[in-house]
């Protein structure tokens, strides 16, 4: 799935002043969907720097709703419903990922090659 920053313009007042995230050409991947109780909504994304963040999907339109076979859909205790690489929608997969677990990174590294 590929998504786009909004105008600014558009995006809800509660976000005014806010950081955005930097990306290529305004548009990026989407690594996850987070649907988060009570009903929001977060994408991770890739920006133009390959770094990986959680942004509210308010601040998006999507570009293209395509996703690849290897999405899934998995939930956590904390009723957290995930959407995205199955292979990194294990629980508790990206607090290793930025604590620099051995491994991971790897597992990283081959889902952002399948996006490009």
């Amino acid at each position: 799935m590929i998504v786009k920053l909004k105008d600014l313009d558009l995006i809800p007042t509660s976000r005014a002043g806010a950081r955005y995230p930097k990306l290529k050409d305004d548009i990026c991947p989407v690594l996850q969907m987070l649907v988060l109780p009570p009903g929001s909504v977060d994408y991770r994304i890739v920006d133009r720097n390959g770094g990986i963040s959680v942004w509210p999907a308010e601040i998006f339109d999507i570009v293209d709703n395509r996703t690849p076979d290897s999405w899934g859909v998995t939930s956590d205790a904390g009723n957290c419903v995930t959407i995205g690489f199955t292979a990194v929608a294990h629980v508790g997969f990206w607090e290793y990922y930025y604590d620099g677990a051995p491994g991971i990174e790897e597992v990283v590294d081959q889902v952002l090659k399948g996006l490009r």
